[in-house]
């Protein structure tokens, strides 16, 4: 999906690096980081008038805050590659960095967090309520695997619905849930 992003670029950092545990409780640390980063960025103007040029360039009716949502996560998926973390380092890029790079190079890069962290970002400016769900694929036991966002939203009708926003697999369309052994959600606002 080609949007034309109108963005007021300005000073932003470039990453939030820290200290954080190994394992599950790294895990945990990470996922109460995106949290707080997420919250901190959603009323930010550059978050929310890219979200809106988004919704408005697709063209989303009224009240369809799923669609709405479902648009915001295949943007993402478009305009975000998947690369890797440094091994033994743990980035986590700040919402607006990304959407700088994309403004300045029509792409950015980074991993599930980070991904997982500018779409929750974006559906919290619109007023959703996002929770970040960390799964296992191999067993119960041990680190997450991985992480994307979940949002459960009532459609146009009224009918809540569960809907997966995974930007990093690229072969299905959002909506697609990888299967797995064992996953948790953690809210996001």
């Amino acid at each position: 999906m080609k949007t034309p992003l109108k963005v007021k670029l300005g000073e932003l950092p470039l990453s939030i690096n820290g200290e954080l545990a190994s394992g599950s409780k790294g895990n945990i640390q990470t996922l109460e980081l995106m949290r707080r980063v997420a919250r901190e960025n959603r009323d930010h103007p550059l978050v929310r008038d890219v979200s809106i040029q988004i919704i408005n360039h697709a063209g989303t009716l009224d009240h369809h805050f799923l669609t709405e949502a479902k648009v915001i996560g295949e943007w993402v998926k478009d305009k975000v590659k998947y690369v890797r973390d440094p091994a033994g380092v743990e980035q986590l890029q700040d919402p607006k960095l990304m959407l700088r790079e994309i403004a300045e190079n029509g792409v950015a890069f980074g991993d599930c967090d980070d991904i997982s962290l500018l779409i929750a970002t974006m559906l919290l400016s619109i007023g959703a309520m996002p929770y970040f769900r960390a799964v296992k694929y191999r067993r119960r036991f041990g680190p997450f695997n991985h992480v994307y966002v979940v949002l459960y939203d009532r459609n146009f009708l009224g009918k809540k619905e569960r809907l997966v926003l995974d930007g990093i697999i690229k072969h299905k369309p959002i909506g697609f849930e990888m299967p797995h052994k064992y996953g948790e959600e953690y809210p996001a606002f």
